[in-house]
């Protein structure tokens, strides 16, 4: 393989080899929240080669987000988070086809746009959008990539009940009403900027994987990090029999 080749170091890869390297060029990523997960995430994925994306999210960049998300600057400031991300991509990856959403979108729009992706990417920073992605990604048969991270502690679930009608979802995991709740308290708390770079890099990683299907899936777990202790976990998540995915 020449060295000349863009994604050579890929394509070494027995794991992932020129068929791998294929299906990242033509994977189709919807993602929402492009804040301190999403920043990086999208970056790597840019990076390797995936040429389609949906970003999404209604933020502006403000001052006191330059610390945990390095895709913008000081110059950034005030302007469209999506807008922003989108000429980085392009500057990665000239090939790039971007569709760029910056409204909050409510159920059934954001299921429509969803329908056109091949993979759901949840680095939201609220509840409320995380249950629908976790809805639209199990009535569209969708895997879901999900992370969240707060202080020094985040986590990386991947969610696809159609591979196996035995696995759960994002809903058998979280309770709403009690998620919601402690979604007001955490607003207060800070974050450990290089802890959401691990985590939003790690996101990144499991969405290569599952485009190439590569047989280790993460579907049904939980990576949880703690920043403070030095140490991840993976840890088994069930599928709750009350869940609304049991009677899809």
């Amino acid at each position: 393989m020449s060295k000349d080749h863009k994604f050579n170091k890929h394509i070494l890869l027995k794991e992932i080899g020129t068929k791998g390297q294929e299906k990242i060029n033509k994977a189709k990523i919807l993602i929402i929240g492009l804040g301190g997960l999403g920043s990086p995430c999208v970056r790597y994925l840019a990076s390797s080669g995936v040429n389609n994306f949906c970003l999404i999210d209604d933020d502006i960049i403000e001052l006191d987000n330059l610390a945990r998300q390095n895709n913008y600057c000081e110059e950034d400031i005030d302007k469209g988070k999506v807008e922003v991300t989108a000429k980085i991509i392009k500057t990665l990856n000239p090939k790039a086809q971007i569709e760029l959403i910056s409204k909050r979108l409510e159920f059934k729009l954001l299921a429509k746009y969803a329908n056109n992706y091949d993979l759901i990417i949840d680095a939201s920073d609220n509840f409320k959008t995380k249950f629908m992605l976790s809805d639209i990604a199990t009535e569209q048969n969708k895997t879901l990539i999900s992370g969240s991270f707060l202080g020094f502690n985040g986590y990386v679930s991947v969610y696809k009940q159609y591979y196996d009608n035995n696995l759960p979802c994002f809903r058998c995991f979280h309770h709403e009403e009690i998620d919601v709740k402690l979604e007001k308290a955490c607003y207060k708390q800070g974050v450990f900027s290089p802890g959401v770079g691990v985590v939003g890099t790690f996101m990144a990683a499991e969405v290569l994987k599952e485009i190439i299907g590569i047989k280790e899936t993460m579907a049904g777990k939980m990576m949880i990090f703690d920043f403070i202790k030095n140490n991840h976990r993976l840890v088994k998540v069930k599928k709750r029999k009350s869940c609304m995915c049991s009677f899809k």
